[in-house]
C-alpha cells in the first residue's frame, strides 16, 4: 500500500507582481499658430541717428567749371517715416534747401543771385528702401538700396535755378543728397539691425509656459519646444506675421504645476499651419476626480430611461 501510494509534488511559485503603469504613450506633438505685430516706428529712430539732417553750406562756395562762377546750397530735412509694403520698409522725408551763385565778369563787380532763403524754400523727397525680414536669432535684418531722391513736386515753389547763371542747383542738391545717403546704407542696416524685438517675442515664450487654471485643482500646461514663422507683411507701420509653436500640452490635477522658464529657441523659417490643433493627455489623481464627482453628481437625482 505505501508502494502505491501517490505522491504529488508540484512547483508552483507565487506570480510576479507588477506595478500598473499609469502614463499614456506619447502623442505627436500639437501646434499652436499665433498671430503677432510689431510697430517698426523704431525703425525709423535709429535711421534718424545716422542720417544727417543738414546736407551742404550755404556759406561754403564751390567753383564750377567756368572758373568765374560759383555755387553754394544748403539743405535740410524733416524727421524720417516709416511705412511698410509686404516686407518692404519704405523710410521717407522731406528735404528743404537753398542755393546761390556768383558771377565775377571779366569787367565790373560780381553779381550773385540765389533762391530758397526767403520763407518758403524748395523741397525733395527722400526715400530709402530696405527689405525688413526677422533672423534665426530673432533679430531685424535690413537689405537697403540705393536712396532715391527727386523734387517734391513739379510746381516752381519746388525748383531753385538760378536764373541769369543757367545754374539749376535743384539737381546738385538732390545729387549731392542722394550721395550722402548712399554712403549710409551700410551704417542703416547695422541700426536696423539693432532694434530689439527678441524681448517682445520672449514675453510671448514665456506666457506660454505658464500653467492655465481651467477649473479647482485643473491645470493646461502648454509646453512648448518649438517656434517657425510664416511670412511676414507690412501693413502702414506694422510688422504682422504669424508664428508657430510646436507643444506638447497636458492637462494636471492637484496643486499648480511649477513654471519652468526655457530659452527661447532659434527660429526656424519653416511655413506655419492655419490654426490650433492639439492632441493632449490628461492624468487625474482619484483624489481630484473623487471631488469633481462629487460636486457635480451628489445631490443630484438621476434618471435611467
Amino acid at each position: 500500500m505505501t508502494a502505491c501510494e501517490p505522491k504529488l509534488d508540484v512547483d508552483a511559485p507565487p506570480p510576479a507582481m507588477m506595478a500598473d503603469v499609469d502614463t499614456m504613450p506619447s502623442l505627436p506633438r500639437s501646434t499652436l499658430d499665433i498671430p503677432l505685430t510689431y510697430d517698426l516706428t523704431p525703425v525709423a529712430r535709429e535711421v534718424e541717428k545716422v542720417v544727417p539732417r543738414k546736407f551742404g553750406d550755404i556759406d561754403k562756395r564751390v567753383q564750377m567749371k567756368n572758373k568765374r562762377m560759383h555755387i553754394a546750397y544748403e539743405a535740410r530735412r524733416d524727421p524720417f517715416s516709416v511705412s511698410l509694403n509686404g516686407q518692404t520698409a519704405t523710410i521717407s522725408g522731406v528735404v528743404h534747401y537753398k542755393g546761390r551763385g556768383w558771377y565775377k565778369p571779366p569787367i565790373g563787380p560780381e553779381i550773385s543771385s540765389s533762391c530758397g532763403l526767403d520763407d518758403t524754400p524748395p523741397r525733395a523727397r527722400i526715400s530709402i528702401m530696405s527689405q525688413i525680414s526677422i533672423t534665426s536669432e530673432w533679430k531685424l535684418r535690413g537689405q537697403t538700396r540705393a536712396p532715391r531722391v527727386v523734387p517734391y513736386s513739379g510746381e516752381r515753389r519746388d525748383e531753385c535755378r538760378v536764373t541769369f547763371l543757367n545754374i539749376d542747383v535743384t539737381d546738385r542738391v538732390i545729387s549731392a543728397t542722394t550721395d550722402a545717403l548712399a554712403k549710409q546704407r551700410s551704417l542703416i542696416d547695422r541700426r536696423i539691425a539693432s532694434v530689439n524685438i527678441r524681448s517682445r517675442f520672449e514675453n510671448w515664450w514665456h506666457l506660454l509656459q505658464r500653467p492655465i487654471a481651467l477649473t479647482d485643482s485643473v491645470y493646461l500646461v502648454i509646453n512648448p519646444s518649438a517656434v517657425r514663422m510664416g511670412q511676414a507683411v507690412g501693413v502702414k507701420r506694422t510688422l504682422v506675421t504669424a508664428l508657430g509653436f510646436s507643444a506638447s500640452p497636458v492637462v494636471v490635477t492637484g496643486a499648480k504645476p511649477a513654471i519652468v522658464e526655457t530659452p527661447l529657441p532659434p527660429l526656424n523659417p519653416a511655413a506655419v499651419g492655419d490654426g490650433l490643433h492639439i492632441l493632449m493627455e490628461a492624468v487625474v489623481n482619484y483624489d481630484v476626480a473623487t471631488d469633481l464627482l462629487r460636486k457635480h453628481i451628489v445631490g443630484k437625482k438621476l434618471e435611467r430611461s
